[in-house]
């Protein structure tokens, strides 16, 4: 496989920015925040291994000529919750996939979260949910059980649950974040999953502000024939005003809007993977969708994942909360997760689901 050299890039990329530090990095590729030298402005550089881009995926572009479908997609969506396309050059072994930055830089200090939510002067705007602390709650004694949907169990016995939630073993858009000096080291994450794991959880007003924006973008692509496929945690950038966008477009395929269309070759990340995927069967991409964002919910709302392992996953047998949650927030995470795709909520079922009202 080709090393990435900083020092040997497309002549007319390095006379327009400057590579800064590394963001974070993948089996496809790997992101580096970088500075445009004109006017200073700091970018995100998704730099694809053209080696592991599917001959499949590649699309002839009237401007770029031929590109990965990522960078194809990207280019032709217009979506406060997308982040958005700059530019795209490339070389003999990498593409330069250019993007907005957005989110926070996460961190796991308490001081550096609340200044950063707060201000120097007050709380953070009465017009967004309230700054992210970390909630106690305590172990459920109820034993875990395969329930069906879209009627989950009764959470009554969750009102007693004490001891801390834990952070996500597997695997929240905005200002930039302050420049720093020329470097090329890791920088603090700024997805969803990274915020999580700092702060444990969201309250349930939370978790509803930054939920209900990525419903609504989804939706919005599926309207459009643009299936995410690797929809997760990490996958989700998130600013201090709780603000998203979705990134990686990588796993990202174009269908015929409003058609139902089965794939049959497994495209994401199995822990966010649903049954049927699982299983090897042929699936629905827009049930798909909708079973990983299910699973992203129930990570915002316990700090854990939902399922311990890929048998668990398959057969619907969800871990039964490990802190109080409301008999709304339960029944749409059980309808989100429901094993059977034909009786999953869709996207507009969850959208109008009674949580985001109460």
């Amino acid at each position: 496989m080709q090393q990435f050299d900083p020092n040997r890039l497309n002549p007319s990329f390095s006379a327009r920015y400057v590579l800064r530090d590394m963001l974070g990095s993948g089996g496809f590729g790997f992101v580096y925040v970088a500075q445009r030298l004109c006017d200073g402005v700091e970018v995100a550089v998704k730099f694809i291994r053209k080696s592991k881009v599917h001959p499949n995926s590649w699309i002839l572009d009237s401007d770029l000529g031929w590109v990965p479908s990522e960078v194809f997609i990207l280019k032709r969506i217009q979506h406060p919750n997308v982040i958005r396309f700059l530019e795209y050059y490339d070389d003999d072994h990498f593409g330069y996939l250019i993007t907005e930055i957005h989110g926070a830089p996460w961190t796991s200090s308490r001081e550096a979260l609340d200044s950063s939510l707060n201000g120097s002067t007050g709380p953070v705007s009465t017009g967004f949910p309230s700054p992210l602390t970390p909630n106690s709650c305590e172990w459920s004694q109820s034993s875990t059980g395969t329930y069906g949907c879209p009627h989950p169990p009764s959470v009554d016995s969750l009102a007693s649950a004490t001891s801390p939630p834990i952070s996500p073993a597997q695997s929240l858009d905005g200002d930039p974040a302050p420049k720093k000096p020329p470097s090329l080291t890791r920088k603090s994450s700024r997805d969803l999953f990274e915020c999580i794991e700092q702060h444990q959880r969201f309250t349930e007003d939370q978790a509803k502000f930054v939920m209900k924006q990525i419903l609504t973008v989804v939706r919005d692509l599926h309207a459009l024939g643009i299936i995410h496929r690797d929809l997760k945690d990490e996958n989700i950038l998130i600013n201090e005003r709780f603000e998203v966008k979705l990134i990686d477009f990588g796993s990202a395929t174009i269908v015929a809007p409003a058609q139902p269309v089965v794939f049959n070759s497994f495209q994401g990340t199995v822990q966010f993977a649903s049954p049927e995927m699982l299983r090897g069967e042929r699936y629905g991409g827009i049930e798909a969708d909708v079973w990983a964002l299910g699973t992203c919910l129930y990570i915002m709302l316990t700090g854990d994942a939902p399922f311990q392992s890929i048998q668990q996953a398959s057969f619907g047998k969800i871990n039964e909360p490990r802190c109080p949650l409301s008999n709304e927030a339960v029944h749409l995470i059980y309808w989100m997760l429901c094993v059977s795709p034909h009786e999953r909520a869709t996207l507009l079922d969850a959208l109008s689901h009674p949580w985001f009202y109460c």
